[in-house]
């Protein structure tokens, strides 16, 4: 089956009748002209939005209706318009689509839709998104100071030559993308290096998951580090639970006693 929209049925009787039953009762401003780019069918919340009556503007070409349309040039090149800022005859400023409806390579008319009546309503909604941009960083900031690293560097004290070897090859690491071993006898410091490591890398905006796998339970191990989906098991918590690995996107997680 064509998946375009053939001529005969677009100005059909059927078409004008889902259009009036349907369209007619959106509270989205919508018409649609033919290839000539006459106004063949209008919604009643564009004709409000244009203060006309529907007699005035059906089957009337489009620029007599409203001269600042830029339907016309749609229509000739094929070429759709979306999310264009337009100023209409009668003053108002929107956020319209225009498209061109096609029977393959032909254009049989063209499909018009205001997206925004009132562009101080976008710059509301574009200042409230920005808002929560900016709400959302604070309490990433937040959480990263909770789960963060906590020590760098200078948290590691020793100017012994294996302390400051050791200290050179991890800030080596710290700029590399890879999987990082780090082993020593209990109490060396090992957690330090972890932070330090995570805070000088480019990850460092990110979380920093530390998991105690001696105090995981070895039947647990799985779902702890990859989480699950509610109902997976018999006690498995509502909701489902996050896995440490997925918590720690983008950033690092350091697995603890993984001996």
């Amino acid at each position: 089956m064509s998946k375009n929209i053939d001529k005969s049925f677009l100005f059909s009787e059927e078409m004008e009748f889902l259009f009036e039953s349907v369209f007619d009762k959106l509270p989205i401003a919508i018409d649609i002209l033919d290839a000539e780019g006459n106004i063949r069918m209008i919604n009643k919340t564009f004709l409000d939005y244009l203060g006309l009556e529907k007699d005035k503007v059906i089957n009337k070409y489009v620029l007599d209706v409203d001269r600042n349309s830029r339907f016309p040039l749609v229509l000739k090149t094929g070429q759709n318009e979306i999310a264009y800022r337009h100023k209409f005859a009668n003053g108002k400023e929107a956020i319209v689509h225009r498209i061109a409806i096609k029977d393959g390579d032909e254009v049989i008319g063209g499909f018009g839709m205001i997206l925004f009546e009132d562009l101080n309503e976008l710059r509301k909604l574009i200042e409230k998104n920005r808002l929560l941009e900016t709400e959302l960083e604070h309490y990433k900031k937040t959480l990263r100071k909770i789960h963060g690293a906590k020590y760098s560097w200078e948290n590691i004290i020793g100017k012994s030559d294996a302390i400051v070897e050791c200290k050179k090859k991890a800030m080596k690491m710290a700029n590399m993308d890879s999987n990082i071993l780090i082993y020593g006898e209990s109490g060396v410091g090992k957690e330090l290096f972890a932070h330090a490591i995570h805070n000088s890398s480019k990850r460092r905006d990110y979380p920093f998951v530390t998991v105690n796998c001696a105090a995981v339970p070895e039947q647990l191990m799985e779902s702890e580090l990859f989480g699950y989906e509610e109902g997976a098991f018999t006690g498995a918590q509502k909701g489902g639970k996050i896995g440490k690995f997925e918590l720690a996107n983008h950033g690092t997680i350091f697995l603890d006693e993984i001996g």
